[in-house]
């Protein structure tokens, strides 16, 4: 059976639930007992054998263009997230997987990663695999295990009290009741003072998922980012300074990931979040995009918002002069999550004057869903990070270690 690509909104068109039913009796005459009963009893074997012999094959939603390139290069390997049918388990999953894998072998082709926040599992498949996988009536989706676009800000600090956060500063709130933030970035270096509470350290927890790696070096952005949530810092103070943190790192020294791997960051955060508090999620990155239906992220932060977390995205810097742009990427396109987009803050406190950022992304998601829902100080805005970091150097930004 041949699969259509379908594109990022999964529509193929409607489809009809067609329903019979045949009526018995009636009519100016009926037949003899007998006749009808041998009748009916051949119009079901019949019906019996007609299904059983065209009962059609159950096919997956495949990222648009995908099942091209695979039927294009059979013996080409490409990094999938594999998803369950409704009713199925990632155990289900892996083990279509692993029997293919073993049905036809191939070097490099493997079985990554088995998730929790969502029923499926990472791979790399030959093409030729993949489109036999995609005719297995356990799967429902596969689709681009893509890389990461990572997103990066500028300088200057009129933004905490321009963003109203500053007002909450001299709360008396103990810093040992404040809940965590989950920074899921590139990492965050432990050399940053800002990160230093009253008694000990705010940087509670640091685990990496970073599934394959060209640099090991200090990226710079995640500690930016963490900086800017919950620096102590006098100068560069941020949002919340009593706030711990959880550093999930997805990225590499070059920041460079894998959806994969933010997927897996969710499931640590599902399995950790009462050790350590977790309460909020952060994600200042974009990763593909596909309809909500079979997005992988999008379902794994959707398992993070049912079970209490707060999930804050960052909508993206892919505007073109502020033009519509529409926000097609995960998690950002979700509607469970919180997305943000950019505001320039034009210098001044008063939001009168404010504009959004031109090239913060904003529009309709692949599922019609209006995005983003708030809008935050995204121009000029000053963070902390490791004097050897990467991004230091970078001249679009203003990096202060």
């Amino acid at each position: 059976m041949r699969h259509k690509d379908l594109g990022p909104s999964g529509d193929t068109g409607s489809t009809c639930d067609l329903r019979g039913h045949v009526l018995w009796g009636g009519g100016k005459r009926a037949l003899p007992l007998t006749l009808a009963a041998l009748l009916v009893t051949a119009l079901a074997l019949g019906v019996g054998r007609v299904q059983a012999a065209e009962a059609p094959k159950i096919d997956a939603y495949v990222s648009s263009g995908l099942l091209t390139e695979a039927e294009a290069n059979p013996n080409a390997l490409f990094d999938v997230i594999v998803q369950a049918r409704k009713g199925k388990k990632t155990d289900d999953v892996a083990d279509e997987v692993t029997k293919l894998l073993k049905d036809e072998p191939k070097t490099g082709s493997k079985l990554k990663r088995k998730f929790i926040s969502i029923a499926g599992t990472s791979a790399t498949l030959t093409g030729k695999q993949l489109v036999k996988l995609a005719d297995r009536s356990e799967i429902e989706s596969i689709t681009r295990d893509v890389e990461v676009e990572l997103l990066t800000y500028s300088n200057t600090q009129l933004w905490p009290e321009a963003a109203g956060v500053a007002a909450d500063w001299s709360s008396t709130t103990p810093e040992s009741s404040y809940p965590a933030i989950a920074v899921v970035d590139s990492g965050i270096t432990n050399v940053l003072s800002g990160l230093s509470g009253a008694s000990s350290s705010r940087l509670v927890k640091s685990v990496t998922m970073v599934s394959a790696s060209t640099s090991y070096a200090a990226y710079g952005h995640g500690s930016m980012v963490a900086s800017i949530a919950a620096n102590q810092n006098a100068g560069y103070t941020g949002s919340s300074p009593k706030a711990k943190i959880v550093s999930v790192k997805v990225l590499d020294g070059n920041g460079v990931g894998s959806k994969s791997d933010i997927v897996a960051a969710c499931d640590w955060i599902l399995q950790n979040k009462a050790t350590y508090n977790i309460r909020v999620a952060n994600f200042s990155l974009n990763a593909g995009g596909e309809s909500i239906q079979f997005d992988a992220l999008d379902k794994a932060v959707e398992a993070l918002w049912l079970k209490g977390i707060v999930v804050v995205v960052a909508a993206g810097n892919y505007a073109v002069n502020g033009a519509q742009s529409d926000v097609g990427y995960s998690p950002a396109n979700d509607p469970f999550v919180i997305t943000v987009g950019a505001s320039d803050i034009n210098d001044s406190v008063p939001a009168v004057d404010d504009f959004a950022a031109p090239w913060s992304a904003f529009g309709f998601t692949q599922d019609g869903f209006r995005k983003p829902e708030a809008a935050a100080p995204g121009r000029q805005i000053s963070g902390a990070v490791a004097a050897r970091g990467v991004i230091a150097g970078d001249r679009r930004l203003d990096a202060r270690a």
